[in-house]
């Protein structure tokens, strides 16, 4: 029987062969380089992975990406505050008072940068006896650098008294002071706003479930913050056991981080410069850098 030779290309080897090298090539060209170099990757992928993960952590602590409410004691108080969100209804109660070189209140609040602004109607002012002490209770919604008790701070407050109060402090442990409207009835719409550096300080009383026209209380304050802000409402009784209690709706905070469903509570005072994680935004960054490694 004939046998039958494969057939020989020029070189003298078989088409096995060729294929054989071929693949021998493309397996020494895969291997790390001499002296324990290794075979650089495409600058293309990793500049696109990076311009990716920079863009997302951009986008993930932004005005607008979601964040629960959080609520604490700020300073010392004798009697720890409570704060529930039901439906975006607000019922706050906290002890101590907003003023002098240091402050101590209940604070339900979201970080904020950059021009912001909160509207809130107050709905149920109470404050606890004794009379002379609890007609100084205040209630209102306040732009704050931090959670320590002596930092700056601007604030619109009502007292049970119905007077309205523009209040700030621009130093650290400075002095805070204040301007005065006529008195305002329940519910009472309150607004605060910073532009730039520029604080101004607004109420209005309510018809028709709505706000009438807004009245300017006293003339814009400059006061120097950095980012990022603390914007919420705030409560106070002046009388340091006892809290007194404010009840808010209609809160909307622009330029703040929005708010998630929940509220995240504090429990008891609190130290100077304490500040509870903002989980949401701390969660999306992790999962970013995670997805960005991956990828």
């Amino acid at each position: 029987m004939q046998k039958i030779r494969p057939e020989r290309m020029g070189s003298g080897r078989t088409p096995g062969d060729q294929a054989m090298k071929h693949l021998s090539l493309r397996r020494t060209q895969a291997r790390p380089l001499p002296c324990g170099k290794i075979q650089p990757r495409p600058l293309a992928p990793f500049a696109t992975r990076l311009l990716l993960f920079a863009l997302i952590a951009l986008l993930s602590d932004r005005p607008g990406a979601a964040e629960s409410w959080l609520s604490l004691d700020v300073g010392q108080t004798v009697a720890g505050g409570t704060a529930i969100n039901a439906n975006t209804t607000f019922t706050v109660t906290g002890g101590g008072d907003i003023g002098g070189t240091r402050d101590s209140f209940r604070f339900v609040y979201l970080r904020a940068k950059g021009d912001c602004e909160i509207t809130a109607r107050l709905v149920v002012q109470t404050a606890t006896p004794p009379a002379a002490l609890s007609s100084e209770a205040k209630a209102g919604i306040m732009i704050r650098q931090s959670l320590s008790s002596a930092t700056l701070y601007a604030a619109l407050l009502r007292t049970p008294a119905g007077r309205v109060y523009f209040q700030w402090r621009l130093t650290p442990q400075g002095r805070t002071a204040a301007r005065s409207d006529r008195a305002a009835g329940l519910p009472c719409w309150l607004r605060l706003r910073r532009n730039g550096q520029t604080f101004s300080a607004y109420y209005a009383r309510e018809t028709a479930g709505r706000p009438a026209a807004w009245t300017k209380v006293g003339g814009d304050v400059v006061i120097t913050m950095s980012n990022p802000l603390l914007v919420g409402m705030c409560v106070s009784n002046r009388v340091a056991d006892t809290p007194g209690t404010a009840v808010f709706d209609h809160v909307v905070a622009a330029g703040a981080f929005r708010p998630g469903a929940g509220l995240i509570l504090g429990h008891g005072p609190s130290p100077d410069d304490y500040a509870l994680p903002h989980a949401p935004v701390a969660l999306l960054r992790q999962r970013t850098l995670l997805i960005a490694f991956l990828w």
